[in-house]
Formats: C-alpha cells, sequence, structure tokens
C-alpha cells in the first residue's frame, strides 16, 4: 500500500512538500528550516506537521526517522 506522505508549516498553514516516505519527509523538514535560518537569521523557528494523506498514525515512524537522522 503506498500513502503519501505530507510535510506541513503549521506556523504559516501551508504545505510545503509531498513525499513517498517518511524519511524523505523528515529530510526535507531539516533542510527547509535550515534554508529558513540561512535566510532570516541564526534564531528563526517554524513548526511542522508530517502526515499521511490518508489520516493513518505515523508519529511513532516519524520519531524514528528523526531519531536515526540525527544518530548519524
Amino acid at each position: 500500500m503506498s500513502s503519501i506522505i505530507t510535510l506541513t508549516d503549521t506556523f504559516n498553514g501551508r504545505t510545503i512538500s509531498r513525499h513517498r516516505t517518511v524519511r524523505a519527509a523528515v529530510e526535507a523538514r531539516r533542510r527547509h528550516l535550515r534554508a529558513v535560518r540561512r535566510s532570516n537569521g541564526a534564531n528563526s523557528y517554524l513548526t511542522y506537521s508530517i502526515r499521511a494523506v490518508d489520516g493513518s498514525d505515523i508519529s511513532d515512524e516519524v520519531c524514528a526517522e528523526t531519531c536515526d537522522l540525527d544518530c548519524r
């Protein structure tokens, strides 16, 4: 079963991107925040949500992928 994952900027209420995997969405979140900080200053921040379009709960997968990327 293929599911689309949506990365959303909840601070501004905008969809940033759509991905096939949770890992790709987590990496996109990191790249986007890095670009925001580069353009607006080191103290800039945004709030994000990563959700499956079909409504299934993926919070455990997001936490696992975030931890995996941080441990590299």
